[in-house]
C-alpha cells in the first residue's frame, strides 16, 4: 500500500517533468519548419512565394535534398532585371529596375544583385537548411539556369525583420555560401547547408549569379545586362524546432516546484 501511494505521488511529477522537457526544447531530433512566408524581396519577375510553397514538386513537409525540383520557371523565384545604362526602360522579357551605379549592384555603393527575406513564423533552433538552385529549362542554348544565385550572404535575426535594401544591418551574418548552378532539367536535388542558428528571420543577399562566368556561355555574343542581373532560387527548406516562449518554461518549472512541495508534505504525514 505504501509503494502504491509513493507511485501515485511520483507519477504527476514525472508527467509534468516530461512536458516541461518537451516545451523547453530538450526534445531530440528536428523537423521541417512549415508555414514559412516571404517577409521581403527586392524584386520579383518570378514570384518570391514560389521559393517556399512547394510548387516545383518539393514537399512542404520534407527537408530531404533528394526530393527533386522541376525545371519550370513558373515554380521558382526570379528577381527583376535592370540595366544601369538605361535605368528606366528595357527590351525583351524582363522589366528593368531603375538603378544607378555599378552594373552588378542594386544601387550605388552596394555590391548586391538582390535580396529575399524569409519569416519562419516564430523563433526556431535551426540545424540546417536546404536550397534548390534556380533551374530554368529554356532549351538550346541551355543558359537561363545560370541566372541562379551563386555567392550569397546569409543573415539571421530573432526580432528584426531584415527588410529594405540595408535590412541586413539589423541581423547577424551567419555565413557566406555558394549555391551550385542548376542543370536545366527536372528533378534537380537540393544543396544542404549545415549551419545551426537560432532565429526567426533569414535574409539572403545575392552577390552574383552564374551568368557572370564566361565559361557558361557556349554561344556567340556576351550575355545581356538582363541576364547579368537576374538572380533566383528554386526552393528553400529549414530543418529545426520552435523555441518556446519563456513563460511556458517558467510556468512548467513553477509547476514542478509546487508538485515537489506537495509531495514532500505528503511524505511527512
Amino acid at each position: 500500500m505504501k509503494n502504491f501511494k509513493t507511485l501515485t505521488a511520483v507519477l504527476p511529477f514525472v508527467a509534468l517533468f516530461a512536458a516541461v522537457t518537451i516545451l523547453c526544447g530538450s526534445q531530440a531530433g528536428a523537423a521541417v519548419v512549415e508555414g514559412v512566408t516571404i517577409e521581403d524581396v527586392s524584386s520579383e519577375l518570378g514570384e518570391a512565394v514560389r521559393a517556399v510553397n512547394g510548387s516545383g514538386g518539393v514537399p512542404i513537409d520534407s527537408v530531404d535534398p533528394a526530393n527533386g525540383h522541376d525545371a519550370s520557371p513558373g515554380n521558382m523565384w526570379l528577381s527583376s532585371a535592370w540595366d544601369p545604362t538605361r535605368g528606366d526602360s528595357g527590351e525583351g522579357c524582363c522589366p528593368w529596375e531603375p538603378n544607378t551605379g555599378d552594373p552588378h549592384a542594386m544601387d550605388t555603393n552596394d555590391d548586391r544583385l538582390a535580396h529575399i527575406v524569409f519569416d519562419l513564423g516564430a523563433v526556431h533552433n535551426v540545424g540546417s537548411f536546404v536550397i534548390w538552385p534556380y533551374n530554368e529549362d529554356h532549351g538550346p542554348p541551355d543558359h537561363l539556369m545560370y541566372r541562379g544565385a551563386k555567392d550569397v550572404k546569409v543573415y539571421t535575426s530573432t526580432t528584426d525583420t531584415l527588410t529594405g535594401i540595408d535590412g541586413q544591418a539589423g541581423g547577424t551574418l551567419l555565413a557566406d555560401i555558394v549555391i551550385p548552378p542548376g542543370a536545366g532539367r527536372p528533378n534537380i536535388p537540393g544543396e544542404v547547408f549545415d549551419m545551426p542558428f537560432t532565429g526567426r528571420y533569414v535574409r539572403l543577399d545575392v552577390l552574383s549569379n552564374y551568368a557572370l562566368d564566361s565559361f557558361v556561355w557556349p554561344f556567340d555574343g556576351p550575355p545581356s545586362n538582363g541576364d547579368l542581373t537576374l538572380v533566383g532560387i528554386s526552393e528553400i527548406r529549414f530543418d529545426g524546432t520552435i523555441v518556446p516562449e519563456p513563460s511556458c518554461c517558467t510556468l512548467g518549472i513553477l509547476g514542478l516546484l509546487s508538485l515537489g512541495i506537495v509531495g514532500r508534505r505528503r511524505a511527512r504525514k
